[in-house]
């Protein structure tokens, strides 16, 4: 996500709040929530979490920012053995306004390196929220803006501390060779960097390693052309970097939660389904 584009859109938008509230999940547990009508931004305060939305999976941690749109379903699971807590902060702008922002219906992840002063704004919107204050809404709308800009700032700040690599580039490299055999190793000679020092930028910056997001992508492209197209499931893998038709198989139910010939069959049904009923 662009700095200057997102700092352009909180600063021209008519944004107003709506609800602030605090999540704890319990270890090795898997939630689906919805958050209907606004958007939501949402903070980690502790522990490890994987959110999926529209089959992209960001891994969150401390530090973690997450941007979901409105009406949004959010696959959640905890991935360590300790509880993961995390702060919503919901808000809308106008409905006039929704086709020039299209930010506003996005979803894409932040990771900031300082976060105490963004989390001291989000808990103190959590607190003001549960008030009965008559001042309560106007105190959470100042609030909101002063948590925007601080969290403009903190990407302001740790952007200036990035790495001298391009991870876009990175990213259109693996998007480009992602049917190849390429290993991290490949992507990392490829850039002439070291591959410890790639894997922990993708995982400060974009809040997963390179080979996971490989595999996302992979799995992805796997996903349009079971939908798309009648080849048989060996071909699939085989169009997709995978040369082992079962290890394939074994990765695609645990990105998805269904083997290849499950989610091929329940996605059109589903597809036919809505289709009758439009």
């Amino acid at each position: 996500m662009n700095i200057e584009d997102l700092a352009n859109y909180f600063a021209s938008a008519t944004i107003s709040f709506e609800k602030a509230f605090q999540q704890i999940m319990i270890p090795k547990s898997k939630y689906i929530e919805s958050f209907q009508d606004c958007a939501s931004i949402i903070i980690i305060s502790s522990g490890r979490a994987r959110f999926t939305i529209n089959e992209t999976s960001y891994e969150l941690k401390t530090g973690s920012v997450l941007h979901v749109g409105p009406s949004m379903d959010i696959c959640e699971e905890v991935l360590s053995d300790a509880k993961c807590s995390y702060i919503v902060i919901q808000y809308r702008i106008l409905d006039k306004e929704v086709r020039n922002f299209p930010i506003y219906t996005s979803h894409f992840i932040l990771q900031i390196e300082n976060q105490k002063k963004i989390f001291q704004y989000a808990i103190e919107l959590v607190e003001n929220f549960r008030s009965t204050d008559i001042y309560m809404k106007l105190k959470c709308k100042s609030l909101l803006l002063s948590f925007l800009v601080e969290l403009i700032h903190a990407l302001k700040t740790d952007s200036k501390k990035q790495p001298a690599i391009d991870l876009e580039k990175i990213k259109s490299y693996i998007h480009q060779y992602y049917a190849e055999s390429i290993t991290i190793n490949d992507i990392a000679n490829n850039f002439g960097i070291k591959r410890r020092y790639l894997t922990s930028i993708f995982q400060r910056y974009i809040g997963s390693s390179p080979i996971e997001y490989l595999t996302t992508y992979r799995i992805h492209k796997a996903q349009e052309l079971l939908l798309l197209t009648d080849k048989q499931i060996i071909e699939i893998a085989n169009s997709v970097g995978y040369v082992d038709n079962l290890y394939f198989s074994r990765v695609f139910k645990k990105k998805t939660g269904m083997s290849p010939t499950e989610y091929r069959k329940y996605r059109s049904h589903f597809t036919k389904e809505k289709v009758r009923q439009d």
